[in-house]
């Protein structure tokens, strides 16, 4: 049953693009769903029938799981018994007249204000001789970088030095399904880039074509990134849970508010979909009421 998984999994990465992180979610979505048939005393995927796949459902009910997080499992089966089908290894699908739960209401993204942004790129880097002096301009380089651009945080640990124009003021991106897109930053972030590069022991790397390096001198990790961001949090004892994608967020929420074009924006950030993109502009009419109910005299 691995085996198929694993083809299956090379045959989303080629043929549809599918990013790392996908691939990693679908994996382990298709794990849960073969140790569940397993319970069940269903020898393999070929056993598999309708009543397995609702009896699925119930359980991931019955977890209060979140919306997504169900819609993202019920997909992975559908596509991975899709593929069988195609393959000839299933006469058909157990899973095709099963749907996802609808999306009732979507959660607002949440973001940070200028002051809080402000703050937390200007002490990422620590206080001076508590941390090796390279690590520190790096730490600073990016959360300029993040807040500058509003990559994913995976896009941005997987930026190499040949996708930046330092001069130019743009990164070459590698999004999602491998769609590549320029994006561009500013002065702050292009004065910190140099500092952390003319600054890297280049004597010690190993990743010699990576951007961001960790103290041993290979990639740095969307985990230590986000290791990176809860030391930050801490030393301005920001009393908010904190996570890299919600610089991505706060980027798009600025930015909006500032008059940004919404279709602009949508390019910045890579989404497929305008609809994805306009949540952000319901965040910016939330601040534009509260800000109104608490200024105005008649409101």
């Amino acid at each position: 049953m691995e085996e198929e998984i694993e083809r299956f999994a090379a045959w989303l990465k080629i043929e549809r693009g599918a990013s790392a992180h996908t691939l990693e979610a679908y994996r382990r979505d298709l794990w849960q769903f073969r140790v569940f048939l397993d319970g069940r005393g269903r020898a393999g995927w070929k056993s598999a029938v309708p009543a397995d796949v609702r009896a699925y459902l119930y359980r991931l009910a019955d977890l209060k799981l979140a919306p997504a997080s169900v819609r993202r499992k019920v997909a992975a089966i559908k596509s991975f018994f899709r593929y069988l089908v195609r393959s000839r290894r299933l006469p058909s699908s157990p899973a095709a007249g099963f749907q996802a739960p609808r999306q009732s209401s979507r959660r607002l993204p949440k973001f940070l204000f200028l002051e809080e942004i402000t703050k937390l790129i200007e002490r990422s880097g620590g206080s001076r001789g508590t941390e090796d002096q390279c690590l520190a301009l790096r730490n600073r380089a990016l959360f300029e970088m993040l807040y500058a651009t509003g990559i994913r945080v995976s896009e941005l640990t997987g930026l190499n030095l040949d996708d930046l124009n330092l001069d130019a003021q743009w990164i070459r991106v590698l999004g999602k399904g491998n769609k590549e897109r320029i994006v561009p930053f500013g002065d702050p972030a292009a004065s910190a880039l140099r500092d952390y590069l003319s600054a890297r022991k280049d004597g010690a790397v190993r990743d010699g074509r990576a951007v961001w390096l960790n103290a041993a001198g290979r990639r740095l990790t969307a985990r230590a990134v986000r290791m990176i961001l809860d030391g930050a949090v801490r030393r301005i004892a920001l009393n908010r849970h904190v996570h890299p994608h919600m610089i991505r967020h706060t980027f798009a929420t600025h930015m909006l508010d500032a008059g940004c074009d919404l279709r602009a924006v949508q390019e910045f950030l890579g989404h497929q979909s305008l609809s994805t993109t306009q949540r952000y502009t319901h965040v910016t009419k939330q601040r534009l009421k509260a800000v109104y109910e608490k200024s105005h005299p008649r409101a």
